[in-house]
């Protein structure tokens, strides 16, 4: 079983998010809806903790 990876707009999310941008400042940023930008960090999240890099 391979790794899931991120997407290029996950990791594009991940990197603002770690600059300190909020949802709604990320949204504008990328031209996408609010919305996305939470599905693409639940998104991240899961990858994160079947690849073992996060924990609950």
């Amino acid at each position: 079983m391979t790794s899931p990876e991120l997407s290029d707009r996950e990791l594009e999310v991940l990197q603002l998010v770690a600059q300190g941008m909020s949802n709604l400042e990320i949204s504008a940023a990328l031209g996408i809806t609010e919305s996305t930008v939470k599905s693409n960090m639940n998104q991240a999240t899961i990858i994160a903790l079947k690849r073992g890099i996060a924990s609950l």
